[in-house]
């Protein structure tokens, strides 16, 4: 099993952003069970 996902949350709390955590599933998970998502427009659309 691979473990990418811990190498990304230590290199991006090494770069200050905190909380950080693994989500299972991933951010389709996270939308699909209903939680909150911000969405921004993209420059120049």
């Amino acid at each position: 099993m691979r473990r990418d996902w811990v190498l990304a949350a230590r290199a991006v709390q090494e770069m200050g952003l905190a909380p950080v955590c693994h989500i299972e599933g991933g951010y389709g998970a996270w939308q699909a069970a209903g939680h909150p998502t911000e969405s921004r427009e993209k420059p120049g659309a």
